[in-house]
This record gives C-alpha cells, structure tokens and sequence, in this order.
C-alpha cells in the first residue's frame, strides 16, 4: 500500500474478505471498516461491486471514511442478494449506514 502511495496512487483501497476493507490517502490517513453481517450468496466480483461503489462515491465527492462505506456497502448488498434479484438503492442507504469505519491514521 505504502509503496503504491509513494509511487503518486492517491488512494488505495484493499478488501479484507469477511475482515472488512482497508483505505489510505498520500496524506497519511487510513481507515479500517467492518464486514457487514450479511448472508453470502455464492456469488463472484464482490471486487466490482466494490470497486463500483468507490467510483460513485468518488463521483459524489465524499470524503475517505465515506469512499470506504460506500465501497464495502456496494460489496455487501451484492453478495447479500440471490443472481438474478434487483440491486436497490434503498438497501444500499441502509447497508452503507451500517459500516463502522476506524480511524487508523491521522
């Protein structure tokens, strides 16, 4: 991580698995967010949809701790739902709420 930030990554962001996620910044700022409680479906690209709530949290201009809530949210709702059901927002809102995210840095 520490080598991606000093070759000029802004932001590097590493799924833990059911250990939750890890997020740092050039800026020496990292965070830590819990697994949410969530059935797993035998689904694959968590990773995706991860990557994909990153992007649109990005997007909103949201600060670090809530990149990393958006992220793991999106992962979640994904592996929470059966291949085939709707993806909704409203769950989304509801799962990104729930993530704790730590401070690890300053």
């Amino acid at each position: 991580c520490g080598k991606l930030l000093s070759l000029g990554v802004g932001i590097v962001c590493i799924s833990l698995g059911e250990k939750g996620a890890f997020i740092a910044d050039r800026s020496g700022k990292a965070y830590l967010a819990e697994a949410l409680p969530v059935t797993a479906q035998p689904l694959p690209r968590a990773a995706d949809a991860m990557v994909a709530g990153l992007c649109k949290a990005s997007l909103e201009g949201v600060d670090l701790p809530q990149l990393l809530r958006w992220g793991t949210a999106a992962a979640a709702l994904h592996i929470s739902q059966k291949q085939g059901e709707p993806l909704l927002l409203e769950d989304f809102s509801k799962l990104r709420d729930q993530v704790k995210v730590t401070p690890l840095s300053s």
